[in-house]
């Protein structure tokens, strides 16, 4: 059985919606699909993580 999205965010795990800006810098912004925080990824990582304040 699949876990909420929200249940997933809590815990730490964001899945970015589907649209996805890059930027100039090779940075890619997005929303995460449960709780809609700010997500960005960066060419080094390629991992997303909040990119805003907690809190």
């Amino acid at each position: 059985m699949r876990r909420s999205r929200i249940t997933d965010c809590r815990a730490g795990i964001h899945q970015p919606d589907r649209s996805t800006a890059r930027g100039d810098d090779g940075i890619q912004r997005s929303s995460c699909r449960g709780c809609g925080c700010a997500l960005m990824r960066t060419g080094a990582t390629r991992i997303w993580f909040l990119s805003s304040l907690i809190g």
